[in-house]
């Protein structure tokens, strides 16, 4: 395991360092597991000074889930301590029954606080055996017994095979000590505060049959229901025909299914549809399935071979092809849905068969990895279509009070997705939900900025594309979104000077200025401006700040040198040429202006 660097002053970082922070900023975005297959420990406390004892086996807790809290309750009332333990794998939930201590037995203890806190959270709890010299058992009522648990609030002694009687001694929160008598192992009390007795509790009938505890392989096949549908993409295909055609909606809930013909479980998996084609049709559902042979090669599959593939096995679902591009963009989705990854990733990452269960309107519902069931896809279209307001991603029935408010943040993230992977007018059309999720109220406050964010990567990708009008109409959105932030005013004002509009492009950047002085390619835009137009005592003002916002910036110096040299400031414009020049050796610019300045003809000036 490598370490973190003990000064940061001794040169570059171990590569391990930083490779390792890699693979845990990867686990954190996808969702994956910390354990590395550990298994779950349990160590037994021998008394005094001497270790603990590994019981892992002994005790049968060393299941290799991929546990995250434990809580301790009596759950058999038997007197001592059962375990409930959550994981982040299946299964979610274990109950460990303690069997393993037979002739031990407890004694346990409910707390009512009065005038203290109901619960007696802080309480100080100290057991004392009145009839035998014995060490205190001492115990504290929390609220917290561990990451992400509670444990029961019956506070639980475990007295072995003392006879007892016990004395209780009660230090109440903020209150008085209280002392009873005459508790005895194996017996539950409830004590409510200040009444200086401990009222015995009956034991409930309880009977627990013993199950398996398997542990449960990972198959790579999931059922992805999304608490709020996402609006797809354009999505093309290539027809029988060989021409390209986009997915169109009827108004009927719509299964895109992806699939190859070496693929095994996919051939399964039509042949379950063809074979209950009738009960799909009968639900409304349309299938759309979408051969990617041959997209490794960034080239659909040959359309004799899967048309041959079609007409081989019977499948009424037609001959179409899935491009490059919509695989890839529905790669987008199936990432931002399923992780919080920010990085670049390789394209083609979904499993086959992989199927989008979108509803009537085109909006994602439900995302299957590996293969899915007739019956399965039957029972969310029901869902789906069921007058009822009952969701495939809620496991009950019942109306919303407040509807979720986290598709904003999912759409910023398709948009920035889609920005990276280079489809743009994709991404355009979820930016603009995305800013008009963000004027709504109920949204998260940081979705304002990530939005704006967002509509400046996809202007810069415009602006790269030389497609200045997309950029600055991207740019214009991010203003309106979030009127605090310069950089997306300073940019429109940059591709407003591509377009030729320096009037406009000056009153940007001055906008741009006023939001934060130091916007450094505003104040390099707006100087030059200047210097064109002979406004050499404004363009003097903002070359100097950028040469103050970035003292190592040589084109700062260089058109500093040139504003001073108009106003007849030789002296300080040889300087700013001079230090452009320290700054890079190869400016040339630079080098001609110095140049030009020892020439014949000119004289000292003030700096």
């Amino acid at each position: 395991m490598s370490h973190s660097p003990l000064n940061l002053d001794q040169g570059s970082v171990d590569p391990r360092y930083r490779a390792g922070w890699s693979r845990i900023t990867n686990l954190i975005e996808t969702g994956g597991s910390w354990s590395g297959r550990e298994r779950n420990c349990c160590y037994l406390n021998l008394g005094g000074d001497r270790p603990f004892a590994d019981v892992s086996f002994a005790s049968g807790f060393d299941f290799p889930d991929d546990a995250r809290a434990v809580a301790s309750v009596d759950w058999d009332h038997d007197g001592d301590l059962d375990l409930w333990v959550t994981n982040r794998t299946a299964p979610h939930l274990r109950f460990l029954n303690n069997n393993g201590s037979t002739g031990q037995r407890g004694v346990l203890v409910r707390l009512q606080g009065q005038s203290c806190n109901r619960d007696a959270i802080g309480a100080r709890l100290e057991l004392i055996a009145a009839d035998e010299p014995s060490q205190p058992l001492v115990r504290f009522v929390t609220a917290g017994s561990g990451f992400l648990s509670q444990s029961s609030k019956w506070v639980h002694f475990g007295v072995g095979a003392r006879k007892g009687p016990f004395r209780l001694i009660i230090g109440w929160p903020g209150g008085p000590s209280e002392t009873i008598e005459g508790l005895l192992p194996g017996n539950r009390y409830r004590v409510v505060e200040g009444s200086n007795r401990a009222i015995e509790q009956d034991e409930r009938d309880i009977e627990i049959s013993p199950g398996e505890l398997p542990v449960v392989p990972p198959t790579g096949i999931a059922r992805v229901p999304l608490l709020e549908r996402l609006p797809l993409p354009q999505i093309g295909y290539l027809d029988e025909s060989d021409r390209v055609r986009t997915l169109t909606f009827t108004g009927r809930p719509t299964l895109v299914n992806l699939w190859a013909t070496w693929c095994l479980p996919c051939v399964k998996e039509l042949q379950e549809f063809k074979e209950r084609a009738d009960e799909l049709r009968s639900a409304g559902l349309d299938v759309v399935s979408l051969s990617v042979d041959g997209l490794k090669d960034d080239k659909p599959g040959d359309l004799s071979l899967i048309r041959g593939f079609v007409e081989k096995h019977g499948l009424p679902f037609g001959v179409r092809r899935a491009t490059s591009e919509a695989v890839d963009r529905l790669d987008v989705i199936h990432d931002v849905v399923l992780t919080t990854r920010t990085q670049l990733d390789d394209k083609f990452k979904l499993p086959v068969p992989t199927s989008f269960l979108l509803d009537g309107s085109g909006h994602l519902a439900v995302i299957y990895k590996g293969p899915v069931s007739v019956d399965r896809l039957l029972a969310d279209v029901a869902l789906m279509t069921d007058s009822l307001d009952v969701d495939p991603a809620v496991a009950f029935p019942g109306r919303w009070f407040l509807r979720p408010h986290g598709l904003g943040n999912v759409v910023v993230r398709v948009a920035d997705r889609l920005v990276r992977r280079g489809h743009l007018a994709a991404a355009t059309s979820y930016a603009e939900l995305a800013a008009d999720l963000a004027k709504r109220n109920g949204n998260p406050f940081d979705l304002t900025h990530k939005t704006a964010s967002a509509l400046v990567d996809l202007g810069n990708a415009w602006d790269n594309q030389r497609r200045f009008s997309e950029a600055a109409t991207a740019y214009r959105m991010a203003h309106q979104v979030d009127p605090t932030d310069a950089a997306a005013v300073t940019n429109l004002g940059n591709v407003t000077l591509s377009l030729g509009d320096e009037q406009s492009a000056a009153r940007h950047y001055r906008h741009a200025i006023d939001l934060d002085p130091n916007q450094l390619q505003a104040r390099m835009n707006l100087g030059s401006i200047c210097l064109q137009e002979q406004r050499i005592f404004e363009a003097v003002q903002h070359l100097k700040a950028a040469v103050r916002i970035n003292p190592g910036f040589p084109q700062a110096h260089n058109l500093l040198g040139r504003a001073l040299l108009k106003q007849g400031r030789t002296s300080g414009a040889r300087l700013h040429f001079q230090r452009a020049i320290e700054l890079d050796p190869d400016y040339q610019d630079a080098r001609d202006s110095l140049r030009d300045m020892d020439g014949p003809g000119v004289e000292g000036g003030g700096s």
